[in-house]
């Protein structure tokens, strides 16, 4: 089954062209590396096909539904670029930063339950972070503030995960742990992954899928021609 399916999609911006003719797809189960030059348009297709940012022309659909009409993101987990450090900022624990992510379901003014609790730990335990529950999201290193982004959107249960560049401003070490970690989501959980990242060496080892996206156009590459 296609998770998202996008044809001939065009888009700019004040009449410089970014993206055009964009035809790829994604299946439930994949795990799909992202890859392409500097300003190819990688991070503004994300934006695109999760609704950030409105196309030119072509058609984009998420979960058979188009994308101007989808509405269950919880389905979804976004993580951009640098939420980690912009996340690092925030004077709450890390248990809160992942609670916040439940807020449409505990709605507004109102206290978590236990159910909620339980969603949190699950989630941290799931990322290798519940012991660090009570810890300032300062407090930790690069490679463990992304854990818990993950932990963030691992909350709600999504069958797809959008990564932009999660290893940048970490170290080799928990670059390597973030890509296992993945890996594991990808194999045991059946969590789509779909990450945009320069790193073609490294995400080429683990990654099912490579797709090369260029202001032309996106195509499917092999490993060993990708690096």
């Amino acid at each position: 089954m296609n998770i998202i399916s996008i044809k001939n999609l065009c888009f700019g911006y004040e009449n410089v062209s970014v993206l055009s003719r964009i035809s790829l797809t994604v299946e439930h189960g994949d795990f799909v590396g992202i890859i392409g030059s500097n300003g190819a348009g990688k991070s503004t297709l994300l934006k695109l096909v999760l609704g950030l940012l409105k196309p030119e022309s072509g058609s984009i659909e998420l979960f058979g539904s188009n994308v101007c009409e989808f509405k269950d993101y919880n389905k979804i987990g976004y993580i951009p670029q640098n939420s980690a450090s912009l996340a690092a900022g925030f004077p709450a624990t890390v248990e809160e930063i992942v609670k916040a992510n439940l807020f449409s379901q505990i709605g507004f003014l109102r206290f978590p339950t236990k159910k909620h609790t339980a969603l949190v730990k699950r989630a941290l335990e799931t990322v290798g972070m519940q012991t660090y529950a009570k810890r300032m999201i300062g407090e930790l290193s690069g490679g463990q503030q992304q854990r818990v982004m993950i932990a963030r959107v691992l909350v709600n249960n999504p069958q797809i995960l959008f990564l932009d560049e999660p290893t940048t401003g970490v170290d080799a070490a928990a670059s390597e742990a973030l890509y296992a970690l993945l890996e594991q989501l990808n194999r045991e959980s059946g969590i789509t992954v779909v990450m945009v990242t320069h790193d073609v060496e490294r995400v080429a080892r683990s990654a099912k899928r490579l797709i090369r996206i260029e202001p032309s156009g996106a195509w499917e590459v092999e490993a060993d021609a990708a690096i």
